[in-house]
């Protein structure tokens, strides 16, 4: 679509999008640490990560993509980054 035919947001909806874009964005953080970080072990509790080598790659995959998409309608809105 041609950006001359597109309606224009308006602050409120660029505000809700770049909110939930940049809670997407966090959860993906969190996604891409669980087949990267060690497994946690305490005295008396013990995590154990069954990930196979497959799956942690296609986690890592799909974050990728997600983050192409994301880039994309960052720069699509113009949003800025959230701290």
């Amino acid at each position: 679509m041609d950006t001359d035919q597109r309606t224009p947001l308006t602050q409120n909806h660029r505000h809700g999008i770049a909110n939930t874009l940049a809670l997407l964005d966090e959860m993906l953080c969190r996604f891409e640490g669980w087949p990267q970080d060690q497994p946690a072990e305490g005295l008396l509790f013990r995590q154990v990560n069954m990930l196979s080598a497959e799956r942690c790659e296609a986690i890592e995959a799909e974050i990728l993509a997600m983050r192409r998409m994301l880039a994309e309608l960052r720069d699509d809105l113009r949003l800025g980054v959230k701290t």
